[in-house]
């Protein structure tokens, strides 16, 4: 027995993802009244998948709704919380993208393709010029045209690139490393909290040793790092290496192995050191906002 209570809502119905206004309001109040209902003695946790809980307090601002009562509950956060602390998730689709193991089959150095969702934020719409003239690289303008086979190019690509989305992490991030490309998370400061949201960080993933991670002020000189990553064979087989390592985290079936891990190992000695479970949380909450080092990162993957 887990010791703890999964509450399963689809959270992004809940907060951003509903259309229907009457409806809207009407969940948000089943909720405010289901939760009221909860045993706050008990440990309980929850997944927020394409939300997060400041979104949520937001949405039920809109209804003139009390935000609900997180004592004694652990959040998993998939997109940046800075409400309360919460463990660092990645971004998933249900569907995955099949691992490319072969770094000699790749013929893109560099890649990008998405959206210009982040019209706020402007990096996704500088990438295809910083790079125009990079050689085998394919990073087109935002907005264009979306590839039939976007998963085939992550497939052959090396370096993928992975700006910040609606919120401070995309789902292009995680697809990356699913298809094996090394992720290259780009950070915009603008976001609140911090520019980057990294999981698991707290099981030894080093971001820096896959691919890099680079802020706003840093991107001009990205192409530059990239064409030495690239001219350097060893260096780019361990990157490889050390992302098809890490890959199977990044699935559902990964993500939910790392969640049973965390409630396992708190949910015995729940609720008494409650506060302990809270400042590991906050702690895992602030690696995802850096990029550290293994020697800050507790466990290395594979040891």
């Amino acid at each position: 027995e887990l010791g703890a209570v999964f509450i399963p809502i689809r959270w992004q119905t809940v907060t951003w993802g509903c259309h229907n206004l009457t409806a809207c309001t009407q969940w948000r109040r089943n909720l405010v009244t289901a939760w009221q209902q909860l045993d706050h003695s008990r440990l309980h946790f929850v997944v927020l998948m394409q939300s997060n809980l400041l979104q949520l307090q937001g949405a039920l601002r809109a209804n003139s709704l009390p935000m609900i009562n997180m004592t004694n509950v652990i959040a998993f956060d998939s997109r940046g919380n800075d409400s309360i602390p919460a463990f660092p998730i990645p971004l998933l689709h249900y569907d995955t993208i099949t691992l490319n193991a072969g770094e000699a089959e790749r013929t893109i150095s560099v890649a990008f393709r998405g959206s210009c969702q982040n019209g706020v934020w402007r990096i996704r719409h500088n990438l295809s010029d910083i790079f125009a003239d990079f050689a085998g690289s394919r990073v087109t303008r935002c907005g264009a045209e979306w590839s039939r086979n976007f998963s085939d190019e992550l497939r052959s690509t090396v370096f993928a690139l992975a700006p910040p989305g609606a919120y401070v992490t995309s789902f292009r991030q995680f697809e990356a490393i699913q298809a094996g490309a090394l992720p290259v998370v780009l950070g915009d400061r603008n976001f609140s909290g911090g520019p980057i949201w990294l999981p698991f960080q707290d099981l030894g993933v080093d971001w820096n040793a896959m691919g890099f991670t680079v802020t706003d002020e840093e991107l001009p000189g990205l192409p530059a790092r990239l064409r030495a990553a690239l001219d350097d064979p060893t260096s780019l087989q361990a990157r490889f290496a050390r992302t098809k390592q890490a890959a199977e985290l990044f699935t559902p079936a990964g993500l939910t192995e790392y969640v049973l891990y965390v409630m396992t190992f708190y949910a015995s000695t729940a609720p008494a050191r409650f506060e302990e479970v809270l400042s590991n949380a906050c702690i895992s909450g602030l690696l995802g906002r850096e990029a550290v080092g293994r020697s800050w990162a507790g466990v290395t993957i594979g040891k």
